[in-house]
């Protein structure tokens, strides 16, 4: 699950002392920036789960097909994160299975195929600092980018 960003994590590193940054606040870093990615990435588009297409600051949200909580390696897989209106992500505990639609009418069954077996595969997967300070710096990056596009 490697990035290679090494150009990124310097200038990372250099915004704060990551030494003293706990492992759990890397971690939600890496998926905030990660989530905010997935929200440019797909402003196009509605909520993967359902029809709506509500455009009230704050509404959306950086929804997981495959939780977080129990397919670790796949946290911070731009494949498995969208854009996702709240009532799908907290109401509907994710909306799995209209996730899971939006998912194949989006990018196809060979995609989720794809996704669920990554994730599977990597099911209880332990992040380390330096790959969490690469995936926020990567897509810090890419947020940037897309923020001044």
């Amino acid at each position: 699950m490697r990035v290679d960003l090494s150009d990124t994590v310097d200038v990372l590193k250099a915004n704060f002392d990551i030494r003293n940054v706990s492992l759990p606040d890397l971690k939600a870093k890496a998926k905030r920036e990660a989530q905010e990615y997935a929200r440019r990435r797909d402003a196009e588009h509605g909520c993967i789960s359902c029809p709506t297409t509500y455009q009230e600051p704050g509404y959306w949200h950086g929804g997981h097909y495959l939780k977080a909580e129990t397919h670790s390696g796949v946290m911070l897989d731009d494949m498995n994160i969208h854009k996702q209106c709240k009532r799908c992500n907290i109401d509907l505990d994710g909306n799995k299975e209209g996730f899971r639609k939006g998912l194949i009418e989006r990018h196809g069954s060979e995609y989720v195929t794809i996704l669920e077996e990554r994730g599977e595969a990597t099911r209880r997967y332990k992040w380390d600092r330096e790959e969490l300070i690469e995936a926020a710096a990567k897509y810090r990056r890419l947020n940037n980018f897309m923020r001044n596009n």
